[in-house]
This record gives structure tokens, C-alpha cells and sequence, in this order.
């Protein structure tokens, strides 16, 4: 309606002026067509017409400006002001028409624009602080691993930055139903120390830290003066409102992100927003604190697992050579004591002691003898000399087969009754081999030295059998070269008996008989029986020098093969007579077994011509063509039917068939009555 009117009067004033700016006009025209007569007067009439409309025309637009344009004015200069943010500078307003009632509206929408518009600033501060913060807590977050470092900073900040009373993380374990306090600080900064608040059960009631922790979600209480969910704790006996948001990633629940405040209603949905987002990137820190703590705990098992491997790789690497080194004793040296005495030194490394003993049974005297000893004073070596089997200690371990660890005295005692002061331990293992007992293995460990631990004392009973073991195959060993001593006495004493010995007897008869001849003056058959005698001295000198041959050791691994067949034909044929030649190339290498095998066939063959053929010429022929061996020995004896019974079995002939077939070669005898042998190896590489 005002508007209307303000409309009307501007245009009021308007058609007013223009009235009389025509009239004006319109009375100069009329003046120039009229008479001079009328003419004043009608001039005089529009003048004084215009005048009035002019007039009246001006006290309506200073009216209407006075009243209308200035108030608009004022208000436009105010709504600029506001654009501008003056909000302290208002209009005045005293009147009570239409215009009064505008300036009053406007004042009224710029108070409540003042206030909405402080009511944003303070929001957007409080927001901008919160975000400061939860950037602070984030970049502890990325900065700190240490989960029990990193969650007490972030509740610290968390009290420092939004004011509050107190800010506690409670953290949730697999191993548990039970909330318990990870971090926690007041407003002075302090942890907060009480029980009931320090460890919270999953189901607690009431508690709303439980409550949230069961629910997954958020729960606020306003006051919790009037709240029965609220649980008072003693170290905060100020605390008006508290809000618990639960720490959740991936759908596990991780704990709960308590807050306290000494102010009802404190916790908005702004800063609720805020810290739930705050909350989340906790739940993020801690799992990757865990991960980490993890990655580390992972680490460290595998490192000392890896350094317990090494060790243990050491520790069987070590125990594997002792081993080893027991196991190779036996093999190095016939000697049964040097064996024993490096088995001990072995044993004696191993675990770390310098004091040990090996007895070995002695069933006949139902003793244990000491073999060998190391470390122990003369006084103790005296009783330990010679152990009785009657012994409690010493019967144990040797009638049930079981070992013996003790560190009694008595026990040492009756072990050792005069056991230097100094041996505090024993350990006694019994040294057994196919279930038989082959002696006794002590050791002995001085004060201050750590016991034995259950692998050393596997390891030691390993390495008892071991020696057990040894022990048993030194004494076959021996046994075995006694019986081949004894075997080969008895083949020497058939072979002179079937040699040299029938040789000898023939001589003694032809003297005697020779003998009787010269008596009886019958000289020309003297002469023959002198003559046979001169003969059958030759063949006993021969079968002598091969005796002698046989008895040398053996030189083929020595020399090789062509140098070994030269010196059988140097020192045996050639000095009984016989005109031995051979033929073989020098450079001629032949696998052992190959070599092994021709030159036994050649020995047997030389054997034969030197004890059957009475030969006097021998030739040796070895040669190697393209990729056939051939070896040949022949001699100009008297020879033999192949065909006869006598022979098909004997001079050797089936051991040296058995000899070629087993290098896969093939053997050829050749030989007629009166016509020599030659026996033919051919042999395919």
C-alpha cells in the first residue's frame, strides 16, 4: 500500500510541472496569434496558472522527499553497512507510518542476522579447533608405533585440545572379556590410577563404556546426575556428562574412546562428529601399533629361530663330526689305544670337559680295565685301574645298559673312592655294540661347570655305541688277521710241504741212495743219482725264490701293473735261470680292478711254467689295440693235454677263468705235450 502511494505522489508531481510547462508554451503560441487586445490578459491568466502549478508542484516533491526518499536512503546505507559486516550501526527509527514499520523490520532481520551470523563464527572456530586437533592426533598417529607411547599423547591431546575433564582408551583382547584402560588422562594431565576405572568387564552394568563396547555404538549421557547407565568413578568425582564411542575397523571391535566433561550437555553433534572421526583413526592406530608389535614379536621369533638354528645347525655340525671323528678312528689306525685315545679327545670336546676315562670289560676277571685317561691325577688313575663289575653304580649302568648322571659324593665315591676334590659330576654311559657291553665311557665335570644337558647326553650315548662299535670291529679286525696269519702259516706250511719240503726229502733220498752206490763202487750210476740231485736242488731253489716272492708285500698298487710283472720276472724267473722277457707298453694305464685281475692270471700262469713245465724260456706280452687289451704268456715247457683229467681242474686253471670273467674278459689256454702253453686274455674296454 505504501508503495502504491509513494507511486501516486511521484506521479502526481510529475504530470504537475509538465502541466504547466505546457500552458506556458501554449500561451507564448496563442500571444503570437491573438490580438494585442486579449491577449495581456490571457497571458496574465496562464501565467499566473503555471505559477501555481509550479509551486505546488515543488512543495509535493520536497514533501515527498523529505517523507519518502531520505528514510530509503538511510536504509539502503544501512543494508550496504550490513553487507560490509557493521552490524553494530542501526537505523534510528521514530516514526510510526509505513516507512517506520520497513526501518523497524530491517533493524529486527540485522539483530538476528548478528546473532546467527556470531552463532557460525563461533561453530566455524570450534570446528577449525577440532579439526587442529583431530590433525595433531592424526599426525601422532603417523609419527608414533609405540601403541602404549602413541594412545597415552593421544588422550592428552584430546583433554588439552577440547577442554575436556578426562579422556581414557580402553582396549578390547581376544584373550579377555575385559575392558582395560590403555591409556588415560585428566585435566591436570594425570593418569588416572583408579581400579574399578582401570579394568572394566565386557557385561559391566551400568557402564556405559561396557554399554558402548556390547552395542557398537556411540552412547552420550547429558548428566549424568540423572542417568542410572553412568558408573561414578572416585578419581572423577566432577564429571557431569560423558560420551563413549566404541573403536571399530573391519567389524572388530577393538575398545572404547571414553570422554568426560565437568559441564552437562557438553558433547554437541559437531564435536561428536569430530571426535567419532577421531576415534576411527584411533582404531586404525591401534591395529597398526598391533601390526607392528606383531611384525616385531613375528621378527624376533624368526631371528632367534634362525640363530637357534644356526646354533643347533653348529651344535649338530659339531656333534656329526665327533661322530664322524669316531667312526674314522678305527679306520686310521690298527692300534686299538690310539683309537680309543682320539674317540675320547672327540667326546671330550664336545661337551666341553677335559676329564674322562674309556674301561674296557674284562669278562674273564669280571673287571673293568682302564684303557685310556685323560685329566685324571695319578691317585685317581690308581683306583680307577681296574673297576669290579660289583659296584652299585658300575653294575647299573653295564647289567641294564642305562647310563649313570650324578653329582652325589657317595656315588663318586663308590665309583672312585679316592676321585680328586676338584670332580664334582659324572656321567657314565655303557659302550655297547650288538647288544653286547664292550666297556665303560666316563666323564667327568669339574665345579662350576654347567651339567649336561638331555642332547649331549644323546649325543654321548651315540657316540658310546660308537666306540662300542669300534672297539667290536678292532677286535674282530684282530681276530681276522690272527686267523689269516694262522691261515696263511698254514697254506706256507702246505705249500713247502708240497714244494720245497718234497723237493728236500727227494734230495736226501737221492744222496743216501747215491751214497750206497759210492759204497757198493757202482760210481757211473752215483753219477746219475748226483745228477738228479744237482736237478731236483734247481727245482727246490725255484719253488724257494717264489716262496720268497709270494711272501713280499704286495707292489702292484705301488709300481702299476708293467713294473710289478718286470720285478716278478727280475727277481724270480731270471734268477733261477729262466730267460723271462717282457713286452708291454710303459705308458699303459688300466683301471685297478683290470690290473688286479691280469696280473694274478700272469702270476699263475708264470707259477705253472716255473713249478710244472720245466720251461726255460718265458715271454710276457701286454698290449692295448684300439680299444681290445690282450694279455699273453707263453713258455717253451713241456706242456700238456688240455684233454686230460688231470688238468681240466688243475695248475690253476679255474681260478684264473673266474678271474677274467670277472672283469668280463675272455681266457684261452693253449697247450700241447711237448709243445709249451701260452694262456690269451682279450679283454673289450
Amino acid at each position: 500500500m505504501m508503495a502504491i502511494k509513494l507511486k501516486i505522489a511521484y506521479r502526481l508531481a510529475i504530470i504537475t510541472g509538465l502541466t504547466g510547462l505546457v500552458l506556458v508554451s501554449l500561451a507564448r503560441y496563442l500571444s503570437a496569434l491573438l490580438s494585442p487586445q486579449v491577449l495581456p490578459s490571457l497571458l496574465v491568466e496562464l501565467s499566473l496558472t503555471c505559477l501555481a502549478v509550479l509551486i505546488l508542484s515543488s512543495i509535493v516533491f520536497l514533501a515527498t522527499r523529505s517523507l519518502v526518499s531520505k528514510p530509503l536512503e538511510e536504509l539502503e546505507h544501512q543494508c550496504q553497512r550490513l553487507a560490509t559486516g557493521e552490524w553494530s550501526k542501526l537505523g534510528q527509527n521514530d516514526r510510526f507510518d509505513e516507512i517506520g514499520q520497513v526501518i523497524r523490520s530491517f533493524n529486527h532481520m540485522a539483530e538476528q542476522l548478528q546473532a546467527r551470523f556470531a552463532d557460525l563464527t563461533e561453530r566455524t572456530t570450534n570446528r577449525a579447533r577440532d579439526l587442529q586437533i583431530a590433525a595433531d592426533v592424526s599426525r601422532q598417529i603417523t609419527t608414533v608405533l609405540d601403541i602404549d607411547q602413541l594412545l597415552q599423547q593421544v588422550v592428552t591431546l584430546t583433554v588439552r585440545g577440547f577442554n575436556l575433564y578426562s579422556a581414557s582408551i580402553f582396549l578390547m583382547y581376544d584373550t579377555s572379556h575385559k575392558l582395560i584402560s590403555a591409556a588415560s588422562a585428566d585435566a591436570a594431565g594425570q593418569i588416572i590410577t583408579d581400579q574399578m576405572f582401570n579394568t572394566i568387564p565386557f557385561d559391566a552394568e551400568p557402564s556405559i563404556i561396557a554399554l558402548s563396547a556390547r552395542s557398537r555404538q556411540a552412547i552420550v549421557i547429558d548428566d549424568v546426575r540423572r542417568s542410572s547407565a553412568y558408573l561414578p568413578i572416585t578419581a572423577l568425582p566432577d564429571t557431569r556428562s560423558e560420551a563413549a564411542i566404541p573403536l571399530i575397523l573391519q567389524g572388530r571391535l577393538l575398545g572404547v574412546f571414553d570422554l568426560e566433561a565437568n559441564t552437562p550437555h557438553r558433547f554437541g553433534e559437531d564435536e561428536l562428529r569430530v571426535l567419532k572421526t577421531l576415534a576411527a583413526q584411533i582404531a586404525v592406530a591401534v591395529r597398526n601399533a598391533r601390526l607392528f608389535t606383531e611384525q616385531g614379536r613375528v621378527e624376533n621369533e624368526i631371528r632367534e629361530l634362525n640363530e637357534n638354528l644356526e646354533q643347533r645347525v653348529f651344535n649338530r655340525t659339531r656333534e656329526l663330526s665327533a661322530l664322524y671323528a669316531v667312526a674314522s678312528a678305527a679306520s686310521e689306525s690298527l692300534d686299538l689305544e690310539s683309537t680309543l685315545e682320539r674317540s675320547l679327545e672327540r667326546v671330550l670336546t664336545v661337551v666341553h670337559s677335559n676329564t674322562g676315562a674309556i674301561h674296557l670289560l674284562d669278562e674273564a676277571n669280571n673287571t673293568l680295565n682302564l684303557a685310556i685317561q685323560q685329566g685324571l691325577t695319578p691317585g685317581t688313575v690308581s683306583t680307577l685301574k681296574m673297576v669290579p663289575l660289583n659296584g652299585d653304580p658300575v653294575r647299573a649302568v653295564l647289567q641294564e645298559g642305562r647310563h649313570i648322571i650324578t653329582a652325589e659324593e657317595a656315588e663318586l665315591r663308590a665309583i672312585a673312592p679316592s676321585i680328586q676334590s676338584e670332580l664334582h659330576g659324572y656321567v657314565g654311559l655303557p659302550m655297547r655294540a650288538r647288544n653286547q657291553t664292550m666297556g665303560l665311557l666316563s666323564i667327568f665335570t669339574r665345579s662350576g661347570q654347567r651339567p649336561l644337558t638331555e642332547e649331549e647326553v644323546a649325543l654321548l650315548t651315540a657316540i658310546a655305541d660308537q666306540i662300542g662299535v669300534v672297539i667290536e670291529s678292532t677286535n674282530l679286525r684282530l681276530r681276522a688277521e690272527q686267523a689269516a696269519v694262522m691261515e696263511e702259516r698254514e697254506r706256507l706250511a702246505r705249500e713247502l710241504h708240497d714244494s720245497v719240503t718234497q723237493s728236500l726229502y727227494s734230495l736226501t733220498l737221492l744222496a743216501e741212495w747215491a751214497s750206497d752206490l759210492l759204497t757198493a763202487q757202482r760210481a757211473d750210476e752215483a753219477r746219475q743219482r748226483l745228477v738228479e740231485i744237482g736237478q731236483t736242488a734247481q727245482q727246490a731253489l725255484r719253488e724257494m725264490r717264489l716262496f720268497l716272492f709270494q711272501l713280499r708285500p704286495a707292489i702292484l698298487e705301488q709300481m702299476g701293473l708293467v713294473s710289478a710283472l718286470q720285478q716278478r720276472l727280475d727277481a724270480v724267473e731270471r734268477r733261477v735261470g729262466i730267460k723271462a722277457r717282457l713286452q708291454a707298453d710303459e705308458s699303459l694305464d688300466l683301471p685297478a680292478p683290470v690290473e688286479d685281475a691280469l696280473y694274478l692270471i700272469t702270476l699263475e700262469a708264470l707259477n705253472n711254467a716255473l713249478k710244472h713245465a720245466a720251461a726255460t724260456v718265458v715271454i710276457v706280452r701286454l698290449k692295448c689295440d684300439a680299444d681290445i687289451i690282450e694279455l699273453l704268456v707263453e713258455d717253451n715247457g713241456t706242456g700238456f693235454a688240455l684233454e686230460a683229467p688231470a688238468h681240466k681242474g688243475g695248475l690253476g686253471l679255474i681260478s684264473m677263468r673266474e678271474r677274467a670273467e670277472q672283469i668280463g674278459a675272455t681266457l684261452v689256454i693253449g697247450s700241447e705235450p711237448a709243445q709249451g702253453t701260452n694262456v690269451k686274455v682279450s679283454l673289450k674296454m
